[in-house]
């Protein structure tokens, strides 16, 4: 960026979210959401039991769990054998397919889907 070029200035509304402990979220910038899912992003422990458990719930096959992930049938098997680890983009899916088969929890925000499901449902908005 040149010294002489103006500053981009990116406007948004304010929102604070609360969560179960009562902590205070605002909103924030794209760079402070992916902060905010890294530290949340669930172990790669945590995604195998979630695949376990979507074809445990649904009876399904490595290579339907596969289809619907959009992997080789390969992948997938790495994956549950933890040889692998499944990137960011297939660790979301696989957990928003989880949330959605198998927890039966709906998403009520962006806040819920940046953090991983782990703040609040509750959504408040400030003005000002």
């Amino acid at each position: 960026m040149k010294s002489g070029a103006p500053k981009t200035r990116h406007y948004y509304r304010k929102y604070a979210l609360i969560s179960e402990e009562g902590e205070i979220f605002l909103s924030c910038s794209g760079e402070f959401a992916v902060s905010v899912a890294n530290a949340f992003v669930p172990s790669p422990d945590e995604i195998r039991r979630m695949l376990w458990e979507l074809r445990e719930r649904w009876a399904w096959p490595q290579a339907l769990l596969a289809g619907v992930l959009g992997v080789p049938t390969a992948t997938l098997r790495r994956w549950e054998d933890a040889s692998r680890n499944p990137c960011g983009a297939a660790r979301r899916l696989i957990w928003l397919i989880h949330g959605t088969c198998v927890r039966e929890e709906p998403f009520v925000n962006l806040f819920d889907i940046v953090s991983w499901g782990r703040g609040d449902k509750r959504e408040i908005v400030i003005e000002g």
